[in-house]
């Protein structure tokens, strides 16, 4: 295949027929062309499968993502916030980040030195992270959130704070944190496939008899209490 200008991100399924030398008339050869990285980062093109008349359309069993697992030389650069502190720290725009918000035991942060406003994730999810990082070959550093809010929709109801707003801006890529995948946050970006299950309660003070009504102990809660 030939270099274009088009640019074609890595999760696009673009495919490409190629007639296929030495055979019958109608028989090709079908490749999948993406970048691995932004814009600049040059084509990639893999071999996907072919077609004939007689064997039909053949193509490679591997999954989208065990195909394309080669990130070698994509820097991603991440972003986490300390809520035991509230500490907000200063927004880097980068061309790819990924922001994290300190909830151990899935994730913690710690300054790359004194002072530094880079950190390293620590934690269960940032094991899983690392992981990632050792198969895809990709490299990242670690920055604060910009406000120290997961993200819920604002007063607008339209746009996001927290992390889940800068990945709806565009500042950053990924969140390494354990977020609740709701219906409004997946409009924002996409989440992962589910790396562990939940499970909270909630106790309400008794009824009394100056409380009859069967739910009279859910009145203190509102749309803001959480």
């Amino acid at each position: 295949m030939t270099q274009t200008n088009i640019y074609l991100p890595l999760n696009v399924q673009f495919y490409v027929t190629v007639p296929s030398s030495g055979s019958q008339t109608g028989n090709v050869v079908l490749h999948e062309a993406y970048h691995r990285g932004a814009e600049g980062f040059p084509l990639e093109s893999k071999e996907f499968g072919s077609w004939s008349s007689t064997s039909g359309l053949i193509t490679v069993q591997q999954h989208l993502w065990e195909r394309r697992n080669d990130l070698r030389g994509v820097f991603i650069r991440t972003s986490t916030m300390d809520v035991n502190r509230y500490k907000i720290l200063d927004r880097v725009k980068y061309w790819q980040m990924i922001i994290s918000l300190q909830d151990m035991p899935f994730v913690d942060l710690k300054p790359l030195s004194p002072g530094s406003k880079h950190y390293r994730l620590i934690g269960y999810l940032a094991d899983v992270w690392t992981e990632l990082q050792i198969i895809m070959g990709f490299n990242y550093s670690v920055i604060a959130s910009v406000d120290g809010k997961w993200g819920a929709l604002n007063d607008d109801g339209v746009t996001f704070n927290g992390v889940v707003g800068m990945i709806e801006r565009g500042d950053i890529d990924v969140g390494v944190a354990s977020f609740f995948a709701t219906s409004d946050r997946a409009k924002a970006g996409d989440f992962s496939v589910a790396l562990y299950n939940s499970l909270y309660v909630t106790e309400c003070l008794a009824a009394t008899a100056s409380t009859l009504l069967m739910i009279q102990h859910f009145n203190p809660l509102g749309p803001n209490c959480l």
